[in-house]
Formats: C-alpha cells, structure tokens, sequence
C-alpha cells in the first residue's frame, strides 16, 4: 500500500515537473515607446495536465500585458508570472579575477619605477654633459675635436636609448590597463549578475491527447519605439515624386529580433482606452474671505494708536502676531494651471511590414521601409530678389494612398541630387501637401537699381519728390515653360505728409499691390524667355523734413 501511494506521488511530481518552452520570437508589434513581443513554442505533451515554463524574459516586461493561446488538442488552465533570483557568483570565480587585476596592478607599478630610474639615468647624463660644457668649471674638458665628437655620439646613444626604453614601457602600460579594464568589466558584471532576478512564466495546459501543442505568449516590454521618416524623390522632366515611407525602430530589450513579424502601429497604449469622467462644474457668486477676528482688531489699534504701539503689542508688525492658522487662511490662492492644448491626428493605424525582420537589441536606429508611392506633382517657383537672388522650387502632390503620412523628417532629393532635409506634416489620404525643393539654378534672376533723383518742387510749399527705378530681371534656362511668383515691396507712409506714389508701368504686368505694400506677380516664361519688371515709385515729402525709411 504504502509503495503505492509513493509510485502515486512520485507520477504527480513528475507530471508538474516544468516543460522547456524553447521559446522563439515570432511577432512584434512596436508602438511609440513599447512593444507587444510574442514568443511562440511547440512542445510535445503526454496526455494530462503539464505546466509550460517560458525563461529568460526580458526585465522591463509588463506582467499585466500577460496573454495566452495556441493552437492544438488542449486547453490552458492558467498563466503564472514569477520571478528567480540569478545564482549567486562563486567567491572563487570572483577571488581569480581579482588575484589576476592585482598582478596587473603590481605589473604597472613596475613600470612606473622603471620609468623613474630612466629619467634619473638621463639626468645624470644631463648634469654630466652640462659640467663638461662649463667654462666657469676648472674640470671642464679640454676643447679636442676628437674628445667632443665621442662626447657627442655618447650623449645622443644615451638620450636614443633613455626614448626607445620609455617609449616600450608605456605601450605595456597601455597593454596592461586594458587588461585591467577588461578585468574590472567581467568583476562588475558577475557583481551586476549577483543582484538580478529573471523573469518567468508558467502556462498550464491540460492536453486532451497526446502530441505536439503549439502555445504562444504575448507580453509589452517597454523601452522599444518607432518614427517615421520619408525619402522624397523628384524629377523634374517627368513631374513625379517618389515618396518611401520609412520608420526608424530601436530597440534595448536585450535580446535581439530575428526573423520576426514586424507590425507597427501609431496608437498610443499610454492614453488608455477609458472615457475620461466629468465632475461637477460649480459656479457662486464671488464673497470676499471675511478678515481674521485678530487682525481686524490690530488694524483698528494702528489707526487709532501712535506708530511703535504695534511694536508694544507684539513686537513687530501685524502680520508677524498672526497665528499660524490664521496666516494659513490669508494665504492668496493658488494659481490654477492652463491645459495645454491637443492636437488629434488621424485613426490608428496598423502597418505590417512584409517578410521577416532583424532588430538587434543595440538601441540604434534600423530603417524599416513601410512603403513607396509615386504621387504627380506640380511644380511652383517662388522669388524674393531684394532679399535673395534666387528662385526657390516646391512641389504639390496629393496623397493619393490609402496611408496616412504621419508626422516625421524627409531628405529631399531633386534629380537624384539631394538638396534639403525638412519635414512632413500630417496628411490623411486624399489631402495635399508641399515640399520644398531648394533653389533651381535653371531660373535666372536679378535685382538691381535702375536710377534714383531728387525734385525740388514748390516755391510756397517747398516739397522734395524723391523718384526710384528698380528692375527685376527674369530668365528661363529650362527645357519647360515656367511659372514664377515674383515678390517685392513698396514703402508705406506712417505721416500724412509722406505720399508714396507706386508708378505702374503702362504695359507689361503689373503687379496686385495690398495694403501694406506688398506686391506680387505671377510671371508666365517660356523656354528662353527673358522679361524685365520696372519698379518704380515716387516719395513727396517736405523739404526740410528728415524722413525715416528711405
């Protein structure tokens, strides 16, 4: 009997006995500053209830994120997080590695007096050569050529050899302190190890026959992210863009991807899914907080009673006499905080990234491309002379995908050549967005002055009329017809008697002026088509007067 109910016991702790997962990642889905990791594992069980030990999770798991299913003839019963310390490091293991930095050390004061008895070395030679050179010095050396020249070939022997022994003493001093930096990395890790604990999950699975079961766990670590980023590629001749949708994923789990189903999506699990409650939203007519009994009574005393009678009272001003409950109730409110404002993209998204992906876990950035479109633009040209002699270039596309561009940093290249870095702002499906192109050399454009003279107008009124001639100059080198928006400006009197007069010009485009004297233009220019601007204006003023501007 009793041998039976032992065979019973043994079977029951055999069968509870932990089975290896042998876990592989399979599924990764990254979101801004975390990742939903799933790790799936086929295992062969017996009939009847076995527990599943997944080991070695990362340590920034969430144990609440805990989730798991599979796929075969069985059922889980239950998912158990628990937690191991690391075994602890072998004081002999330990005590070798700090023997070994100890002989290094005692190798690098070695060193250090071989050094020192070089430079004492030297320096006898030194003071030696110096005696010798010494006319004060009665056992100087007599001026024989041959006796110089053996001095002289003993004195650089000696320096040359002092240099080459010192010079082979500080390379084995750098060999030697990266010995002991390897050394102190290995103690610090094996201390680091001593204090750690590893994570661990049990799934228990009762199967209903016997074979392979199929189990995946799914759990968010924290630290993983991803950002998107856009290649923009134009051509001029064709008027299309090509636009890669990228995303930078880091990652510092401590266990790398590899070959995984990378998804990526912008939802953002730190908001939380619950509808935010209201509380109720009070209003009163504002009272006045009543003043403190006591300091009523102060205040009434300082107006009656002479100047030091507060002093008598308390023995410094009002305030000062105040209880702390009382000083507490004066206290002025405190500010309230202004919330900032939210700005709300579009829906969340899901993006998974065809075949297998490798992250490593070393926190650099891995280019992961999302996908490419081939999106028609239209070209603009954009100019302000007086500032700046050139034509800048932007395109117009619409986003003619299915996918949001999300928020994120471009380098723009203009035929093949690149020409700027910027930014794309959000566009949802169907919405138009601009990209700047940089300057286009193919557009020729000058501003220069033209004339500048003054009339002396009036005996009575004694008016000056200042009168002055710009051109804006426009060629067009390219192999296409161009449209160039051309933006310039003309001065604004602050003072009734300043009249600024702008002269069109009679034929010729002329420009749409508003009311802050900004003028613009719109310049139709063929293939080879040069066309020249006038702009001219007038500025009457009084003749003694010094006007401010000009």
């Amino acid at each position: 009997m009793t041998a039976m109910f032992l065979s019973g016991a043994l079977a029951l702790c055999r069968a509870q006995e932990p089975v290896a997962a042998n876990a592989r990642i399979s599924e990764v889905i990254v979101y801004g500053d975390r990742a939903m990791v799933t790790r799936t594992a086929v295992v062969q069980l017996s009939k009847g209830e076995h527990v599943v030990r997944f080991a070695d999770l990362p340590p920034s798991i969430d144990r609440g994120s805990l989730q798991a299913s599979g796929r075969g003839k069985a059922v889980i019963r239950d998912v158990r997080f628990m937690q191991e310390q690391l075994a602890g490091v072998s004081d002999e293991k330990l005590r070798k590695l700090m023997d070994q930095r100890e002989k290094l050390q005692d190798s690098l004061r070695a060193c250090d007096d071989r050094i020192t008895a070089a430079q004492v070395q030297k320096t006898f030679i030194d003071n030696i050569a110096r005696k010798l050179t010494d006319p004060g010095d009665s056992t100087a050396a007599e001026l024989d050529p041959g006796k110089w020249t053996g001095m002289v070939a003993f004195y650089r022997k000696s320096i040359d050899q002092y240099n080459g022994e010192v010079r082979a003493i500080d390379g084995l001093k750098r060999e030697i302190n990266r010995q002991i930096d390897k050394l102190n990395r290995e103690i610090n890790e094996l201390n680091s190890n001593a204090r750690q604990v590893k994570n661990l999950v049990d799934v228990v699975v009762e199967a209903r026959d016997a074979g392979p079961v199929e189990i995946d766990l799914s759990c968010i670590v924290y630290g993983p992210s991803w950002t998107p980023a856009y290649t923009v590629r134009v051509s001029s001749d064709d008027k299309k863009m090509n636009l890669t949708f990228n995303s930078y994923v880091r990652q510092n789990t401590g266990e790398s991807w590899n070959g995984v189903t990378l998804k990526l999506s912008t939802a953002v699990p730190s908001i939380g899914g619950a509808v935010p409650e209201l509380s109720p939203w009070y209003v009163d007519i504002y009272k006045p907080r009543p003043v403190a009994r006591k300091r009523a009574m102060l205040y009434e005393m300082e107006k009656s009673a002479p100047k030091s009678l507060s002093a008598l009272a308390g023995g410094g001003p009002a305030d000062e006499a105040l209880s702390y409950e009382e000083q507490k109730e004066e206290a002025p409110p405190e500010m309230a905080i202004e919330n900032s404002t939210v700005a709300s993209g579009a829906s969340a998204a899901l993006y998974t990234i065809p075949g297998k992906k490798e992250i490593a876990s070393d926190n650099q950035d891995h280019i992961v491309t999302i996908a490419a479109f081939d999106l028609p633009v239209d070209f603009a040209y954009a100019t302000v002379p007086k500032l700046q002699p050139n034509v800048f270039l932007k395109a117009t596309a619409t986003n003619t995908s299915d996918y949001a561009f999300l928020p994120g940093a471009t380098s723009i290249f203009l035929d093949n050549a690149f020409v700027s870095s910027g930014t794309l702002d959000l566009t949802i499906a169907g919405a138009k967005f601009e990209t700047s192109l940089g300057v286009d050399q193919g557009v020729h454009i000058e501003y220069k002055q033209i004339n500048r003279y003054q009339k002396d107008q009036g005996v009575v009124a004694r008016k000056t009329k200042m009168m002055y001639e710009y051109a804006i100059i426009l060629k067009n080198n390219k192999k296409s017809d161009v449209e160039v928006a051309v933006k310039d400006h003309y001065p604004v009197s602050k003072n009734a008697d300043i009249v600024v007069t702008p002269i069109i010009p009679e034929k010729g485009p002329a420009p749409v002026i508003d009311n802050v004297g900004l003028a613009q233009w719109k310049i139709p220019l063929k293939t080879g088509q040069e066309m020249k601007l006038p702009v001219s204006f007038s500025v009457e003023y009084p003749r003694d007067a010094n006007v401010d501007g000009l």
